[in-house]
């Protein structure tokens, strides 16, 4: 194995050295139930131009590309949905030079009509928010309509999705889930024309919300999932850094006021990003308007920034194309190696209940052939990741009880593998014709910042085929979403 590796390292740096755009990023969730589901909001007025349901045509459109962050393989993976013909069209707000501060991610949830009020407030002192919406809930009594979510996307604020209905997803089941998952996307993305790339959990780990099931069904269809912080902590993370699989948020209340304003002081002294929820204005559990106007006083104030979750936050996604949904015709950017007549297909296929996409990687390999696939991936040394997907063989195949598998291979400074580091999964057997998961850990030698992910068919003795879905790749501290 190492050496055809080996003969193809010269390849490898079209996974190493390509630049990408940074992810766009989404925010929050709910944490209690009580303060989920109020429908007790102030009197909002709103403005005349809300009274319109379509935004100017002058308006230019703005796309927002999903791409894998810094830290991955310096190419990043593209959403899974195209964005749907929309109602509005959106110009994309001018980003702030970097800085050595760092900024406030501050989201709200659900649909209550306060969202518009803090529109507002963000409005007049050029910051910016996220607005995580569920839209079971829109035009309902004190809520927000889609004139609203549309005024929100016209000045630059995020639409993030948090469910469907505001379900509690652990208690509904796997095609239950798919529904609250990717109705919400559509249907905003409808308003907006956006990409929306963020959720926020309705219920979040507080309230028994999700669990890594959610997560695992979460994985391909947005780029950051927002949860709540337990025992109301801080949320403060480096501002230059992968994107972890759950971003914990900290709520904003009369409690915790004075802890808000000091993470916002923290922001302020060093690159960090304070991340902050709630839910409306003036009630329980909540912000009053005065301590809300303070900390947004407090942040223009001292310079730093209130910035959208998708400006803060990369997609969590180290491996790209990780679903295999970009295109119909080949993998990239995983790179092909064959020999003989074996073959790469993209399949349609829905790979399991409650698991994003509906397309897989098929290889095959005639008898004395080999076909894998590729990809190249940034890595600290010393750290310990996961590497997993799904699997299955494809009935009529037969070979070897190693001919395929999934693996890791370690390149040194010079990008040639480091003999005796590879990893390997367990292998996918024939006889393995249902969807498994397939998972190795991989700590990174000290002279490795690059590792080479492989999905392998070699040498089947018969011929083989076997698909391949949902690749996950990232520090084992981030639990395993393959």
């Amino acid at each position: 194995m190492i050496s055809v590796f080996s003969r193809i390292s010269g390849a490898i740096q079209w996974g190493c050295v390509r630049d990408v755009p940074r992810v766009k990023a989404k925010s929050p969730k709910s944490t209690s139930a009580t303060a989920a589901v109020e429908d007790r909001g102030g009197a909002i007025s709103s403005d005349a131009a809300l009274a319109a349901t379509s935004p100017s045509d002058a308006i230019g459109r703005r796309r927002l590309l999903t791409a894998g962050t810094a830290a991955a393989a310096g190419v990043g993976a593209l959403s899974l949905f195209p964005a749907v013909p929309a109602s509005a069209t959106i110009t994309a707000p001018a980003r702030s030079a970097p800085t050595g501060k760092g900024a406030v991610v501050l989201s709200m949830d659900d649909a209550f009509m306060a969202m518009d009020t803090v529109r507002r407030f963000l409005d007049e002192r050029g910051q910016k928010g996220t607005f995580f919406i569920t839209p079971g809930l829109l035009n309902g009594h004190s809520k927000i309509s889609e004139a609203h979510i549309v005024a929100m996307a016209q000045n630059g604020h995020e639409v993030g999705a948090h469910s469907l209905t505001h379900a509690n997803l652990t208690s509904i089941s796997p095609e239950q889930r798919s529904t609250e998952f990717e109705q919400p996307k559509f249907i905003l993305e409808k308003i907006t024309g956006v990409p929306v790339t963020s959720f926020a959990y309705p219920f979040g780990t507080a309230s028994g919300g999700r669990n890594l099931a959610t997560d695992v069904d979460l994985y391909l269809r947005y780029d950051r999932v927002f949860d709540t912080s337990q025992y109301n902590q801080a949320a403060i993370y480096p501002r230059y850094s992968q994107t972890p699989s759950l971003i914990r948020r900290t709520g904003v209340d009369g409690a915790s006021h004075a802890q808000c304003l000091a993470m916002v002081r923290e922001a302020a002294k060093r690159p960090v990003l304070a991340s902050l929820y709630f839910h409306n204005l003036d009630t329980q559990f909540n912000p009053t308007t005065a301590q809300l106007i303070e900390l947004l006083d407090l942040a223009k104030a001292l310079g730093v920034e209130l910035i959208t979750a998708s400006e803060a936050f990369g997609s969590h996604r180290m491996v790209a194309n990780a679903g295999f949904e970009e295109n119909s015709t080949d993998a990239l950017p995983w790179r092909w190696f064959k020999s003989g007549s074996a073959q790469l297909e993209i399949v349609t296929e829905r790979p399991q209940t409650g698991l994003a996409g509906n397309r897989s990687l098929h290889l095959y390999a005639p008898p004395s052939t080999y076909s894998r696939v590729a990809q190249a991936v940034e890595v600290v040394p010393g750290v310990t990741y996961t590497y997993s997907f799904r699997a299955r063989a494809v009935q009529g195949s037969t070979w070897a009880s190693h001919s395929a598998y999934g693996h890791c291979v370690p390149l040194d400074y010079g990008q040639s593998p480091i003999a005796g580091a590879e990893v390997r999964t367990k292998p996918v057997l024939a006889e393995h014709v249902a969807w498994t998961k397939y998972s190795v850990d991989f700590t990174a030698p000290v002279n490795c910042s690059t590792v080479l992910l492989g999905l392998v068919v070699d040498w089947p003795n018969n011929g083989g085929r076997v698909a391949f879905d949902h690749v996950w790749f990232g520090p084992k501290t981030m639990g395993d979403l393959g």
